[in-house]
């Protein structure tokens, strides 16, 4: 029921918002990646499930950026509920794992906020369905609720089908009382749709419940309109269930014959469903082996991106080793040229010194001899004076 439930999740064209600030080459790439998952949700619908991994796998690369997350988990999902048709719930898991840190991641770019939202829904209902199907009940209970947070208050759909899987499992577990709020919110969800799916999913859902509280009126009404509903848009799932469940109400209020016509009609429809359902399996094991073939060209192509990028990661060290050399003998060479220039300057000033010096002694010398030739005639002139002044003081006296 839960695989169905995604695949009204695609009917209902829960498709990217196409407003928003993208640059002028991201443009280029979404529009690429819109025609790829479309081409994706016609295959998943066609269930041609081979083709949908092997577009999913080109979209996944093309959409492998920040900004474009939002395609990543739209893709994943598909590829991921492909494999799980094929049995591949591991594998799926994985995806749906890897989708969600992706979606997270997404959610810190500042792109519309509807955007963001939208890729964190599909990535917790995507996880918590594979966790349903492997009977992670709890867990997968705790991701829808997540899913509930993020989903568009306008998206009546989406709120319809979080709902209706937390019912269901919360009446699998048998906890009536959790699982009541959900089912009436189902129902007036199911109104504001007015969809014969959503209607004759709903009344499976509330029919379940009234069966297993043992009022079985009520669950035979519910049923009914159940099995009305499916009949208008062939829901072979729904229809299947209700008539197995109207069979066990019949045989609640002791209507055994009743019982007993609806099991041979549900007998009937099984075994029509049952030869398509061995079609299908045939299909699916042929495209399980082709799924095998991809999954080893997938792990060929990731060894030989791990080569490559050792190898340019190595390049990329080779680069940065003679990047840093050159630095290093630039640094050098400037070292060297400024201890050039300083050793030239100095040595020129040096030069300048003992030129100085040389000058200034040889101007020293000249000073004294000039200074010893003034004292001597000094002295001269002064013993010639005396002389004369000696007789004229002794002639006066």
């Amino acid at each position: 029921m839960l695989c169905v439930f995604f695949l009204l999740l695609s009917l209902l064209g829960f498709s990217q918002d196409m407003a928003g600030e993208y640059t002028v080459e991201e443009k280029k790439i979404e529009k690429e990646l819109q025609v790829i998952l479309d081409s994706i949700r016609f295959k998943y619908n066609s269930q041609d499930f081979v083709e949908t991994i092997n577009l999913s796998q080109k979209g996944r690369e093309l959409s492998n950026s920040v900004r474009l997350y939002n395609y990543y988990t739209s893709i994943s999902s598909l590829l991921g509920n492909a494999l799980i048709q094929l049995g591949d719930t591991v594998q799926a898991k994985e995806i749906f794992e890897e989708s969600l840190v992706k979606a997270e991641i997404f959610r810190t770019t500042s792109l519309p906020k509807s955007r963001r939202f939208y890729a964190l829904t599909t990535a917790n209902i995507d996880l918590a369905t594979v966790l349903a199907s492997t009977n992670n009940l709890d867990s997968a209970i705790n991701r829808y609720k997540v899913a509930l947070l993020f989903t568009d208050n306008s998206d009546d759909g989406g709120f319809f089908i979080i709902n209706y899987n937390i019912a269901e499992l919360y009446l699998e577990m048998r906890q009536l009382e959790l699982a009541y709020p959900y089912i009436l919110e189902s129902k007036r969800l199911a109104n504001n749709l007015n969809y014969e799916v959503f209607n004759a999913s709903y009344q499976l859902l509330h029919g379940k419940y009234y069966l297993i509280k043992k009022n079985f009126t009520a669950a035979k009404a519910m049923f009914a309109k159940s099995i009305i509903n499916a009949v208008a848009t062939n829901y072979s799932e729904v229809l299947l269930e209700s008539y197995r469940n109207l069979s066990l109400a019949e045989a609640g209020l002791n209507n055994y014959q009743a019982a007993f016509e609806l099991s041979i009609k549900l007998d009937s429809l099984e075994r029509s469903k049952f030869e398509l359902d061995r079609i299908k399996a045939v299909q699916n094991a042929t495209a399980s082996f082709k799924v095998g073939e991809v999954k080893r060209n997938s792990l060929a192509q990731i060894e030989f991106e791990k080569r490559e990028s050792e190898s340019r990661r190595k390049q990329d060290l080779q680069q940065n080793t003679l990047l840093w050399s050159l630095i290093a003998l630039a640094i050098a060479v400037i070292l060297i040229i400024i201890l050039f220039i300083s050793f030239s300057k100095r040595k020129r000033l040096n030069k300048d010194l003992i030129q100085k010096n040389t000058i200034y002694l040889k101007e020293k010398e000249k000073s004294e001899r000039l200074l010893q030739a003034r004292n001597a005639l000094f002295s001269r002139i002064s013993h010639e004076l005396r002389t004369p002044m000696y007789g004229i003081v002794g002639i006066s006296n």
